[in-house]
């Protein structure tokens, strides 16, 4: 299971596609071969019930897939991307340790529900801020 950890800002939509109009707190970026639908849909039910605005690929798409399984046809790994909004744990510069805590619980439901090969004992991902 790939998770494709990003962050981007309102400044940097603009400044590369030319709006920052309707931007959500949280992108997710999948494609179908690599990332149901299904999961993309309990994934974005799970992120909207935390109370963050969710799209799904947009304002960017997809997610990392390793080239040597790129061309599989039946592939032995997922992949979905995380789009965070800076705005969602960034406020004057400094990191909300609450909003890392609540990126840290969707990167682990991800890991324990949505991976179809779980790894017992996964530690959380997130480092502890401050």
């Amino acid at each position: 299971m790939i998770i494709d950890v990003h962050s981007y800002s309102d400044e940097l939509v603009r400044r590369l596609f030319g709006w920052t109009e309707n931007l959500p707190d949280i992108c997710l970026g999948y494609d179908e071969k690599w990332f149901g639908k299904d999961n993309v849909s309990k994934l974005k039910t799970y992120i909207e019930r935390m109370g963050y605005s969710c799209e799904l690929n947009y304002p960017y798409s997809g997610a990392l897939v390793p080239m040597e399984f790129y061309h599989d046809e039946n592939p032995k790994i997922q992949s979905v991307m995380l789009e965070i909004n800076r705005r969602v744990y960034l406020n004057g510069g400094v990191v909300s340790e609450n909003a890392v805590c609540n990126i840290d619980k969707i990167i682990n439901f991800i890991a324990e529900n949505l991976n179809p090969n779980p790894q017992p004992g996964r530690q959380n991902v997130a480092r502890k801020v401050g």
